[in-house]
Formats: structure tokens, C-alpha cells, sequence
């Protein structure tokens, strides 16, 4: 009989427990979003994601109340600084502190190529034998990051302690981690702990095979599960919500970044999206622009008796100094 009563209580607690689930329904919170959305910038990045039951989009602000990011890390003798900490030291460690990695990942170059490209970087580019530029950095050997240089002749060197290259998936990596942290911060509560694991990032469309492999990779370093590849002009249309609007369309989209111009041509039916047409230029953007400011700026100064041009430090702190500019 004792048995049949707990049977009896067990069944209108679960009885008592769906009334009140489908009476109060919309008063319960929304399950936890599993999945992220990361956009990985050439100077800025962000992460993002969609609330299943209420379809709010969450924007989350990695740092100083900000929804970006700058897609900046250094070595240090106290470890990897990320993001605007990273920045605010560049000036004093310029030859450790690793920026514009998204232009390099994924692609190959001349010897030629890396040669011009040495020229707009503080830090030491090293073309290893299959094309693709590592960066050589010091303070990296209590990081799980880089590699050892090889003895190589005609390879760079560093005075310093810790000299590793370091890989631009590996510079995505670090980033995507600390998106990745400050995502599963937000959606965590004492009473509800979340583990994010799986994530949708997002490329230029111009992005080759290798290039997206590249990017892929840099998200599985960092310990996450990447569920899909998304065109970054495509996910541009998703956010304004062009999936949403009726019938068939052709949308162009044209993103100017920090780093990059992409024009795509979509044509958008019932929700999803086809790419017809693109065209870009990842030597085109923000930063660019601010290159040219500054060359134009210290081509107007005397060399006498004041020279900025041939002093790093001096052309680092007045990039550092450039209205909403990085490092």
C-alpha cells in the first residue's frame, strides 16, 4: 500500500509540473544558446548568438562595454594580452604584438611578395618553404602556441628568450578563444552552466578552399566545433533580416572592413541565399586608408629638423594616435 501511495504522489508531482509548464510557458526562460556566431575581422572581431524560443539576436561585449573586439595579440613576459590591452602596449612592444593575421591565413606568397609586405609591419614575417608567413615572436615558449624556429640559413633571428613562429590560424585562435570565453560568461548563471563548444563563423566570399580550411582550423585550435561556414556578405543579408522579406530578390551587398572590400551580387528565395557574383580586395580597407593618411602626413613634415619616417617608434605613435585606428 506504502508503494502505491509513492507511486500515486510521484505522478501528480509530474502531473502538477506539466500544468504549470504549459500554463506559465512564457514566463520560463529561454533554454541557453549552445551555438555562437563569430566574425573574425581583419581589425575588429565580435561574437553573437540567436536565442531559440524568444529569436533575439545577442550581441555580446567581449571587453570595456564594447561589442568589437580589435583582432590584436601580443607576447609578453607575463603571456598573451588580447584585444585593446594588447593594443595599448603595442608602442613599447611593436616586434611581439601581431595584427592583420586574417590577411595572411590560408595563403601563400612569393619571396617577392614578402618582401614588400615586411615593409608595413614592425613585426618579423618568415616564409616558410610551402609560401605560407609565420610570425617570429619572443615570450612564447610557456604558450601553447608556435613552433620552435628552425636552423635554417637566411632564416631571422630574435635576440630575446622564447622565439617561436607563430602561425595566423594561431593568432585566429587566441581571438576565437577569448570570444569564445566571454560568450560562455554571458549566457552562464549559477543555476545554469553552459559550455560552448560549437560555433558559425564567417568569411569574406572571396575566401578560397584553403583559406576557409585555414579558418576552420583556427576555430578547432581554440577548441571549438565549427558547425558551418558562413559568406560574410551572406550573413550581412541574414542580420538586416533580408532572409525574412517575401519572394525573390537580388540583394548586393558591399562591405568595406578594416581590412577588406567585398561587393557580392545574392540572389535571396524563400530564406536562403545564392551567390551570383563577387569581387574583392583584401588590401583595401580602414587600414589602408589610414596608411595612406599617415604617408601622406609625414611626406608633408621637413626632414629637417624633425624626421618621423626612418624612426619606428615615432611612425608606431602616430599610427597608435589615428582617430579609431589600431596599432
Amino acid at each position: 500500500m506504502k508503494q502505491e501511495q509513492m507511486l500515486f504522489i510521484g505522478f501528480l508531482g509530474l502531473f502538477g509540473a506539466f500544468i504549470y509548464g504549459f500554463l506559465y510557458q512564457d514566463s520560463l526562460p529561454d533554454p541557453p544558446p549552445k551555438i555562437i556566431g563569430i566574425d573574425l575581422g581583419t581589425t575588429f572581431s565580435c561574437v553573437g548568438a540567436f536565442q531559440a524560443g524568444s529569436g533575439e539576436r545577442l550581441i555580446f561585449r567581449p571587453e570595456e562595454n564594447k561589442t568589437t573586439i580589435p583582432s590584436i595579440i601580443a607576447f609578453t613576459t607575463q603571456g598573451i594580452l588580447v584585444g585593446r590591452a594588447a593594443r595599448r602596449q603595442a608602442e613599447t612592444n611593436p616586434h611581439n604584438t601581431l595584427w592583420d593575421a586574417k590577411r595572411f591565413i590560408g595563403r601563400t606568397f612569393t619571396g617577392e611578395e614578402m618582401e614588400a609586405l615586411q615593409k608595413l609591419y614592425p613585426f618579423t614575417l618568415v616564409r616558410r618553404s610551402n609560401g605560407s608567413v609565420h610570425f617570429m615572436v619572443e615570450h612564447a615558449e610557456g604558450t601553447p602556441y608556435g613552433t620552435v624556429p628552425p636552423e635554417e640559413e637566411g632564416l631571422p633571428t630574435l635576440k630575446g628568450e622564447g622565439v617561436r613562429l607563430i602561425a595566423p590560424e594561431e593568432v585566429g585562435a587566441v581571438i576565437i578563444d577569448q570570444l569564445r570565453k566571454v560568450a560562455q560568461k554571458e549566457v552562464t548563471t549559477a543555476l545554469r552552466p553552459v559550455e560552448i563548444k560549437r560555433c558559425v563563423i564567417s568569411v569574406p566570399a572571396d575566401f578560397n578552399t584553403a583559406q576557409r580550411n585555414a579558418t576552420r582550423w583556427a576555430a578547432e585550435l581554440a577548441g571549438m566545433e565549427v558547425m558551418r561556414i558562413v559568406s560574410e556578405p551572406t550573413a550581412a543579408a541574414m542580420a538586416y533580416g533580408v532572409d525574412r522579406e517575401p519572394g525573390t530578390s537580388l540583394v548586393l551587398v558591399v562591405d568595406l572592413g578594416g581590412g577588406t572590400l567585398d561587393v557580392s551580387l545574392l540572389r535571396k528565395r524563400n530564406g536562403k541565399f545564392w551567390v551570383l557574383g563577387m569581387a574583392g580586395d583584401n588590401r583595401l580597407g580602414g587600414q589602408d586608408f589610414n596608411r595612406r593618411l599617415r604617408c601622406l602626413f609625414l611626406a608633408g613634415i621637413p626632414s629637417q629638423p624633425l624626421t618621423l619616417t626612418p624612426n619606428p617608434d615615432a611612425t608606431r605613435f602616430l599610427k597608435s594616435r589615428k582617430r579609431g585606428g589600431n596599432p
